[in-house]
């Protein structure tokens, strides 16, 4: 079916060992904004409210289609830094 939810995680590393946000269920919309608001910050930015500034991080997203269980993770790709 269409694609219903997705979620995405945030790490400060390309393997993923150290996440750092969670993201709530995302629904259809195609562009997720990192927040206190919209995920839960782990690990080493917990009970922060933005990502570290000047930083790279790495992404992983999964989904779920009407009616289906959720996907498997994708694995670790598409780093970007924050600007300083």
């Amino acid at each position: 079916g269409a694609m219903e939810n997705w979620e995405l995680q945030l790490a400060a590393d390309d393997s993923g060992k150290e996440v750092v946000w969670r993201s709530k269920s995302l629904g259809t919309q195609e562009k997720a904004e990192v927040n206190a608001k919209t995920g839960d910050f782990a690990g080493a930015l917990v009970g922060k409210d933005q990502l570290d500034k000047g930083r790279a991080y790495y992404c992983r997203v999964r989904q779920r289609g009407t009616g289906t269980e959720w996907s498997q993770w994708s694995g670790w790709h598409q780093g970007f830094r924050t600007e300083e």
